[in-house]
């Protein structure tokens, strides 16, 4: 028993307070794709774990999961915390992003016109030391898209 609280308080404090943060981006496109980005700043503050993504497309669409494409610079989107307590979100998040293409991480989500999927993303982070970036990219399509991200961020005291 002692040994267990020890570790408990070992991992108390290698981490410090989660949040947990949302993004919406809706977007209406015209022969084009629609991407949303997810990225941590020049100078990472927090360490963020990607939850899910929900994706709907009105009409038939693919979409790809990237890593690491070159950094976006438009449009800022916004992120919502679910409780008033919780500090700005650390990371940023970019709607109709110019993000540069990334490594492709899944084969391509199908979604099926006026349906939406839940893509589990466990197991992406963006680790506090390393900047890099997350993208979701439908296919070149004429319709509406909405995709919604869920994501936590913890304050890791010990540089990670």
């Amino acid at each position: 028993m002692k040994g267990i609280l020890l570790w408990l308080v070992a991992i108390g404090a290698a981490y410090g307070q989660s949040f947990h943060y949302s993004t919406v981006y809706n977007a209406t496109v015209s022969s084009s794709a629609a991407v949303l980005t997810v990225q941590q700043p020049a100078t990472p503050i927090v360490h963020a774990i990607l939850r899910s993504v929900s994706i709907y497309c009105s009409v038939a669409c693919t979409v790809q999961v990237e890593r690491d494409g070159s950094a976006a610079t438009a449009t800022a989107g916004t992120a919502a915390s679910s409780t008033q307590e919780a500090p700005s979100a650390g990371v940023l998040v970019f709607t109709g992003s110019n993000v540069g293409s990334g490594t492709i991480l899944s084969q391509a989500f199908q979604v099926s016109a006026g349906t939406s999927i839940l893509v589990n993303l466990a197991g992406l982070e963006m680790l506090k030391a390393q900047p890099r970036n997350y993208s979701f990219r439908t296919n070149s399509i004429s319709g509406t898209v909405q995709m919604t991200l869920l994501w936590d961020e913890v304050e890791r005291t010990n540089g990670q």
